[in-house]
This record gives structure tokens, C-alpha cells and sequence, in this order.
């Protein structure tokens, strides 16, 4: 939930899932059941700045931890309790805990769920005033060369002291800031201020990355988990899709899937793009090989790339698949186990291929072949191999184009096109060793054709429409 403007002070600013009770909604500023979406068990957090560089204000709970059913015990815990913090707390905790939650028990009491005497006002009874958070300049970020960062504080008079080994810094650990700090490789910098007449500030940190050049995606996917990379060369966008905002991408060497679940690619890229001097790190998820970038790389280097898949066997892809893993290929001689002309593709269903030696899997959502049927007989398949933590390796096509029939390629039907009642009339004559005949339709000549039908007449009739194109292929 994105938040903007400013708060008044002595006031709050009150959040509700649209399932609470009447006297909450009552009082609420918003309603949001997605960030509201809280089972005892989910770390919350109010940020500064963007999502994949996050300054925190406050933490609750701690970040990437599951407790299992809830943080703390019995009356002090996180599940169906109403919790109010506690009245002397001056700031929030602005460093994700390296465990738990320990300042439940010391910022936080405890009322029975659905208390709602404490909603919508807060009592405030500090003792004296924290200092203000130190601030660094340059603020964290992606940097190619050395740098020296400086500390300062608006709070006169204070001591500032700073780490660089990601421990937290307090009145009596960490280094006092004297001059300015020269950071040369990744390292996030963790400062805070205090003194006469000020409490502990809040802990302010950044973020330096200085991430290692890479120049292709073999290197890449060698890379070690956690560690920055800058890819340099030029890779080729094969598909994308809005979930998780990912994207496969390849050059000559390899290939791998671009995880972006925070949106911190915000351009916006069209099939076949070239990208280069995207930053981020590797990690394996379910047995694949993904990239989360840390920033936007840019605009495309070039466009309308053509990318020719390498022809391969289904046993070949079985046996090699981390070789191939996220590379657009062509699987040739695939046949559907259980097709019939009956079962259709369906989202997020496997479909065993020859005699079960690997599965198809609709991976990609309301993609244009979901909902036909699943073709019978020999097919060669252009796709991606991926995988996933329960059904392992798989094969996905992109779309229904990536579907031609294997074999020996039958001539082209010639088609005549009439008008008649308002119907379009597509007739062509038998076509040698054709068994049946698929109808494909696009709105646009040089777009995606998807199937109409599949019949083994030797003509259609059609409602006639403003702008149409069609297809007849022979089909053995």
C-alpha cells in the first residue's frame, strides 16, 4: 500500500481489512485486505522510498520469518490479540531483527482481540527527545567506482557512530564518525546519534552495492547466491508475463528467468528486446535458476532480435535440462498421453508426453492455446523448460504458434474466399495425405494466429466481421 502526503501532528492515520468489525471500520481512514491481511504469523512494515530499497520507519515483527503460528506467548502474542505500543516508545525499529521479535514484550501491551478503546488516538509520554536519525551522503545505492559517504545529524552537539559489518550501532558499539568513510565493495552502513540532552536516535542505514561485472548468462547462472552482478552484455527477451512481472531472457551462452516481484523494472519492454546492465542477484527457487533485479537497466539496447531455437529431442531436454533450463528451444516428435480431442488445455495442469517421459505444464496464464483442445498426434513444440518445487522439471509454450505438426509438411490449401448472408465462406480443394485441416484467425496479419478449429470438411463458414485473417493448414 502506497502511502503520500503528509500527517498532521497529534494525529493518526487508522488502516482496516474490509472483514473487520463495525466499530472498526467506523473510525478507519482506509480499508485494504491486502496489506490488512494479517494471520498473527506476517512481519509489517512502513517504508521510505521504494520496496526494493527500503528505508525503514518501523518494523513489526521480523522480515522474511515464520514463526509458525504467532510471535510471543500467551497473553503477549501476535494472534488474536489486540496489541497498542506502549506510550515511552519514541521511534520505531528500523532494522530488520536478526531473530523473533524482541521488542514485543518491551514496546508493545496486550488486550483481548478487537479492542478498539485505543484505536484512532495514541498517548504519547516520552522522556527526553531522541536524536534525529544521522543522515549519509551519498545515500545508498549502485555504484561502479569507490566512494567516500559522510555522516551527518540536524541534532547539535551529538555523537554519531557507525558500522560497516551490518551490526547495529548503540551509544557504546560501533565507530565514532570523526572523518568521511571510504567504501570501495558492497556494504551497508548503519549509523546513530546520541547525546546530551538526546535519547538513541532511530537507526539509519544504506545500502552501497558495487555489483560484479558479468558479460554473459552463463556467468551469470554460475554466480553465487546473495552476490551483486551487473550483466553487461546484451541479453534477448523470449517471454514476459504480468506475474511476478517476470521475464526470460537469453544471449548465445544461457539463459534464465527474471523475478521481479518487487517491480523494480519499471520500463516497459515488448518480445524480442535486447537489455543490458541489469543489476541484481541469482538464487535457485523449486530447482530454477532466477534473477531479482535490484533497479531499472534502462531502455531497450535493440528490438525486434530474432531468436532461432536449437532443435532438440524430448529425452535430449530430460537428460541435459539445466543445459537448456529458461532457453527458448524446439522440442521435436512430442505427443500428448492423454489427448483425445476432447481434453482441453487448461491453467496450471500437467500433461504427460510420450509415454511419460516429461511433463507439459500450462505454466503461463489465459496464454491463447488455453481452452482449445489438446492436440492428438506428432508435434514439434517450441517452448521453455522450467520447473517447479512439487512437479519438478517441465516444458511450457508461450502460445499456440509454438505448436506445428511434425513430419512431413503438406502443401498449402488454396483457399477461396466468398461472401454469402453475411458470413465469410473459406473452401479449398482436398489436400493429398491431409487427414483433417486446422482453421487459424488473427486480428492482425503479422500477429499471433490462434486455432479456430480443426475439421475435416473442405469448408468453413464464419460471421463476417470488420477485419479478419485466416489460415487453412493441412494437417497428415
Amino acid at each position: 500500500m502506497t502511502l503520500s502526503g503528509t500527517l498532521e501532528h497529534n494525529n493518526v492515520y487508522v488502516i482496516a481489512h474490509e472483514s473487520a468489525n463495525q466499530a472498526i471500520l467506523n473510525i478507519a481512514n482506509a480499508i485494504n485486505s491486502s496489506v490488512i491481511n494479517f494471520s498473527g504469523d506476517d512481519a509489517l512494515a512502513l517504508i521510505k522510498g521504494t520496496v526494493a530499497n527500503p528505508v525503514y520507519i518501523d518494523i513489526f515483527g521480523r522480515i522474511g520469518e515464520d514463526p509458525g503460528t504467532a510471535w510471543g506467548t500467551d497473553p503477549l502474542t501476535t494472534v488474536n490479540k489486540t496489541l497498542v505500543r506502549k506510550s515511552d516508545v519514541t521511534h520505531g525499529v528500523t532494522t530488520n531483527p536478526e531473530s523473533g521479535f524482541p521488542t514485543l514484550a518491551t514496546e508493545w501491551d496486550s488486550y483481548p482481540q478487537d479492542t478498539t478503546t485505543y484505536l484512532g488516538w495514541h498517548t504519547f509520554t516520552p522522556g527526553m527527545p531522541a536524536a534525529a536519525a544521522p543522515i549519509f551522503n551519498p545515500d545508498g545505492g549502485i555504484f561502479s567506482a569507490p566512494i567516500t559517504v559522510t555522516i551527518s545529524c540536524s541534532s547539535p552537539g551529538v555523537t554519531i557512530r557507525y558500522t560497516t559489518d551490518g551490526s547495529i550501532p548503540t551509544e557504546t558499539a560501533g565507530n565514532i564518525y570523526t572523518t568521511p568513510i571510504s567504501i570501495t565493495t558492497t556494504t551497508t552502513l548503519k549509523a546513530v546519534a546520541y547525546g546530551n540532552g538526546y535519547s538513541l536516535s532511530p537507526v539509519a542505514q544504506a545500502h552501497y552495492i558495487f555489483p560484479i561485472n558479468v558479460a554473459t548468462m552463463a556467468e551469470l547462472r554460475a554466480g553465487t547466491p546473495g552476490v551483486y552482478y551487473r550483466y553487461t552484455g546484451t541479453a534477448v527477451i523470449t517471454f514476459q508475463q504480468s506475474f511476478r512481472n517476470q521475464k526470460f531472457i537469453q544471449d548465445n551462452t544461457a539463459a534464465i528467468l527474471i523475478d521481479d516481484n518487487s517491480g523494480a523494472i519499471t520500463t516497459t519492454y515488448n518480445l524480442y528486446d535486447g537489455i543490458s546492465n541489469i543489476v541484481g542477484t541469482v538464487a535457485e527457487y523449486g530447482g530454477m535458476m532466477q534473477f531479482t533485479p535490484l533497479a531499472d537497466p534502462g531502455p531497450a539496447v535493440s528490438t525486434g532480435n530474432v531468436i532461432i531455437p536449437q532443435e532438440i529431442s524430448l529425452n535430449e531436454l530430460v537428460t541435459n535440462f539445466e543445459e537448456y533450463e529458461s532457453e527458448l528451444v524446439r522440442v521435436m516428435g512430442v505427443s500428448f498421453d492423454t489427448a483425445d480431442n476432447v481434453l482441453t488445455f487448461t491453467n496450471g495442469t500437467l500433461y504427460p508426453m510420450n509415454n511419460g517421459l516429461m511433463n507439459f505444464r500450462t505454466t503461463f496464464y489465459d496464454v491463447d492455446y488455453i481452452g482449445m483442445p489438446v492436440p492428438t498426434g506428432l508435434w514439434n513444440i517450441t517452448g521453455l523448460p522450467n520447473s517447479r518445487v512439487v512437479e519438478g522439471n517441465l516444458f511450457t509454450a508461450r502460445f499456440w504458434a509454438d505448436f506445428s505438426i511434425a513430419g512431413v509438411t503438406l502443401p498449402a490449401p488454396v483457399v477461396t474466399i466468398s461472401v454469402q448472408d453475411n458470413n465469410i465462406i473459406l473452401s479449398w480443394e482436398p489436400v493429398t495425405g491431409a487427414t483433417s485441416y486446422r482453421i487459424e484467425a488473427a486480428d492482425d496479419p503479422y500477429g499471433t494466429f490462434g486455432q479456430v478449429e480443426i475439421t475435416t470438411n473442405h469448408s468453413v463458414s464464419y460471421p463476417a466481421s470488420p477485419k479478419k485473417f485466416y489460415r487453412v493448414i493441412a494437417i497428415q
